[in-house]
């Protein structure tokens, strides 16, 4: 692949092979680049790179570029798989300078502007690279009717092109509301479209929305159909949208309208949803009453509707009536929001009546009206705390227990009838029986024995206090148990020193006291020897948790003693360790050493003080020998060439240092030069020293003469580097019958002097013909320009030609095949034109 592009700019995605020019490719790729970005669709492409996506087999990239600004991926498919010859990633700074697109022929291939990339030239008359003018483009809102803004100039590489003759206009999707363009497309020589995209703003209305039947609850979202109005016109369903709330439950919903297309603006207008009537499936039917009964206890039984709710008698407290046509039933419905009540009759049948009561101790228990040879059951009643329920009377005569279910013919009164409980009583001592006894449900316990008593231990005394529980009124079985008071025992802790000294007087501790709450005297101290330091170890015995009288004894180690000794070499630090009492220290580094100053070297002599075994802290001073210092000093020419060469001790004076004679330096073509001094000035001795001769330079003057046809016009004395100048009268030279002759300057060309010169006046000649037309002199060769064609008459064949713009670039250029012949221009403007060895000037308008 050569000469190749893409993007400017461009976005390459995918999701296998994605690449900036290719995404599969083998081979080789010279004179290309990519100037876009490349990404893939899925989270994790295959390959992607910024020229190839993926390799196969082999590939060659030269001379080739990527825009790294939009591509952060390697040249290829991070396979690493191609052949890269230079740095292929550039900045989109570098892709806009043409040095950065080595070896690239931008004579006859590609062209560049400023700030762009570049572009094959075959694309120099494509109107994808014009610049458009236009009316505004702004302030478009939609009407129904096309918007044509005018293209007011058309500009191809400088040149104003002409509407109708060079490029006609075009426009696309200019009448709805959204993005059109103009589309400026070229006539021939010129081809491609520019388009220049604009906008056009919907119309901004208020709509006006129709009034929304009501609808019923259904238990799903209701969207009744809505219609939209601008003005007196209906507008399109595609014109908008709706959106509803609120518009599932019964009560107040809302519609919303959101314009779009062609239009924008919105809108809403309400609705309501009415409530939905339940549904029957069956009705229920009341269960029968006695007489004098309420209503309400009459159950209702079977009823079914289609939502979930519940039947239920409207007047419940009323006492219907024997004979009666029934009573009014209403069905309430659990979701009272979106569903009415419903009421109907249901039959009712009344019958005689017996009562029925319970009592316990007197008081009445429950009592119900049933009917008569009805059944009715006893209520359960359980045991109490301290009687025994045996069953329910009737006078004398057992009526049955709780639970049972008795026949009632007549009103009848039953009573319950209960006997009382006895309990067992113990009181205890630790596990040893002290007393038991059954007594009666109420009865008061009493303890009859000797007080308990508890035997004492090695912590505690022990006090009789009472019994546990508190002794109460008998309620259930019960067990007393012997509860004492606990005297915590206390005993003497003492702490001494290694001698036997008291450290801290005795204290009293409680049995049980921890180990780690005896406070114990701050860790005693036993006074260093100059050989020895003592630590506290230990208490002897090891501290224990208090269990009687004890006495605790400090015990130390002991530790030969450390210092510190130092060894120094000025204010350095060589070695610094510590060294235990009685030893001799021992330096273990590289000799001492003493920095040369100017003046002196030194040499390492002993340590201050002398070294002697270790009784203190002690620092150790590198002492040295000094010896005074020589340099060498030279004397050298210009040209680096010594002079001279000798050895001086540090600070022999300047004036006892030995200078060669003045040396000298040779003339050259632009300088005569003279000694001045040394450099740097010549100081007393304080290091080796190189001092160079210093010259003064005088520019020199050269003899320069100007001539004309043999004559010495002028002659001037100009120094070296200037560009003489000629004063005198403009040369002249006769015509002859061919030719007519205009001075044209000096040969050599003038410029800066470096020798004495001749200058030679030259002159232009012109063909004396009298022909309007540019010719060739000697050749009968003619060439003009008609609009923009270049007409070239009697060539000569096979001679080569070029044509050249006014900054020397080659515009065409080949050979001549045909005696006349047209090079049409597409832009106009000044050119030159080459046949043979003849060079001439041309405009094109």
């Amino acid at each position: 692949m050569t000469g190749d592009y893409y993007g400017n700019p461009a976005d390459e995605m995918g999701n296998y092979y994605i690449g900036g020019l290719v995404g599969y490719a083998k081979g080789t790729f010279t004179e290309t680049y990519a100037s876009g970005a490349v990404r893939g669709i899925k989270e994790d492409p295959v390959y992607t790179g910024c020229i190839v996506g993926y390799v196969n087999g082999s590939l060659s990239i030269t001379n080739s570029y990527y825009d790294k600004t939009k591509c952060d991926l390697g040249a290829d498919g991070g396979e690493n798989a191609a052949s890269i010859s230079g740095v292929v990633g550039k900045t989109t700074a570098e892709m806009y300078n043409q040095s950065t697109f080595e070896n690239w022929d931008f004579v006859d291939t590609w062209k560049m502007m400023s700030q762009s990339y570049p572009f094959l030239q075959i694309y120099a008359n494509s109107l994808v690279n014009a610049v458009v003018t236009t009316e505004s483009l702004d302030g478009f809102v939609y009407d129904g009717l096309p918007k044509t803004p005018q293209v007011t100039m058309v500009s191809l590489f400088g040149g104003i092109l002409t509407q109708g003759v060079d490029y006609s206009v075009n426009y696309v999707n200019n009448s709805e509301s959204g993005s059109a363009n103009i589309s400026v497309c070229g006539h021939y020589p010129y081809g491609g479209c520019k388009n220049i995209p604009f906008e056009i703003a919907p119309l901004v209305i208020e709509p006006s929305i129709a009034t929304i039947e009501n609808v019923v609850y259904t238990g799903y979202p209701l969207t009744p159909k809505v219609s939209v109005n601008n003005g007196e016109n209906i507008l399109a369903i595609t014109d908008y949208t709706v959106e509803y709330k609120d518009n599932i439950n019964a009560g107040k919903a809302m519609a919303f309208v959101h314009l779009k297309g062609n239009y924008s603006g919105s809108g809403s207008q309400t609705f309501t949803i009415e409530k939905a009537t339940p549904v029957i499936n069956q009705m229920p039917m009341a269960s029968d009453i006695p007489a004098g009964q309420q209503l309400g206890s009459s159950e209702l039984l079977g009823g079914a509707a289609n939502v979930e709710g519940v039947f239920i008698w409207e007047t419940p407290q009323m006492t219907p009536l024997s004979e009666n046509d029934g009573y009014v039933v209403a069905f309430v419905p659990i979701d009272t929001v979106d569903y009415n009540s419903v009421e109907f009759v249901v039959p009712l049948i009344v019958r005689d009546a017996a009562s029925v009561v319970v009592r316990v101790n007197g008081a009445v228990l429950d009592s119900m009206v049933v009917i008569k040879g009805g059944s009715y059951t006893l209520p359960v009643l359980p045991d109490s705390i301290g009687y025994s329920f045996v069953g329910f009377y009737n006078g004398d005569l057992k009526v049955g227990d709780s639970g049972d279910e008795i026949i009632v013919n007549e009103n009848t009164v039953v009573e319950a009838v209960y006997e009382i409980k006895t309990f067992v009583v113990r009181f205890v001592n630790n596990d040893m029986e002290l007393q038991s006894e059954e007594l009666s449900y109420g009865t008061l316990p009493t303890y009859k024995g000797s007080e308990p008593v508890k035997m004492a231990t090695a912590q505690y005394t022990y006090i009789f206090k009472g019994w546990d529980p508190a002794i109460s009124s008998v309620a259930e079985p019960a067990i007393y148990m012997a509860v004492f008071d606990s005297v915590v025992n206390k005993y003497e802790v003492l702490f001494k020193d290694y001698d036997g000294s008291i450290l801290k007087d005795a204290v009293q501790y409680d049995y049980g006291t921890s180990s780690a709450s005896i406070v114990k005297p701050i860790n005693p101290t036993r006074q260093e020897t100059a050989k020895y330091t003592y630590t506290f170890k230990r208490w002897n015995p090891t501290l224990a948790d208090v269990t009687g009288n004890t006495v605790y004894t400090a015990e130390y180690d002991s530790t030969i003693r450390d210092y510190q000794v130092v060894f120094v070499n000025g204010n350095e630090e060589l070695q610094s360790e510590t060294v235990a009492y009685g030893e001799i220290p021992t330096y273990n580094g590289v000799e001492p050493s003493k920095p040369e100053t100017a003046q002196h070297a030194y040499i390492f002599k002993d340590w201050a003080p002398v070294i002697t075994p270790v009784t203190g802290n002690v620092t150790y001073t590198a002492v040295y020998d000094s010896i005074i210092n020589k340099y060498d000093v030279m004397f050298m020419d210009y040209k680096g060439m010594v002079l001279s060469h000798s050895t001086y001790a540090y600070g022999t004076d300047a004036s006892q240092i030995a200078k060669p004679d003045n040396p000298k330096r040779d003339t050259t073509a632009k300088y005569i030069y003279t000694f001045k001094g040394w450099t740097p000035s010549v100081t007393s001795v304080t290091d080796n020293a190189t001092y160079t001769a210093v010259f003064d330079s005088t520019l020199r003057k050269y003899s320069v003469s100007f001539v004309s046809d043999g004559s010495v016009l002028e002659t001037v004395d100009v120094v070296y580097g200037e560009t003489p100048k000629y004063s005198g009268e403009t040369p002249t030279k006769p015509s002859s019958k061919s030719y007519s002759y205009e001075f044209a300057g000096w040969s050599p060309k003038l410029g800066p002097v470096e020798k004495d010169l001749i200058y030679t006046a030259v002159f232009d000649s012109t063909v004396i013909t009298g022909i309007a037309d540019v010719h060739f002199a000697n050749q009968g060769l003619s060439v003009k320009a008609v609009n923009r064609n270049i007409q070239i008459s009697t060539a000569t064949i096979g001679s080569a030609y070029v044509i050249f713009d006014m900054q020397g670039r080659v515009l065409r250029k080949g050979r001549v095949d045909s005696v006349n012949f047209n090079i049409v221009m597409p832009i106009a403007g000044n050119y030159l034109v080459k046949i043979g060895n003849q060079l001439r000037h041309i405009s094109v308008k």
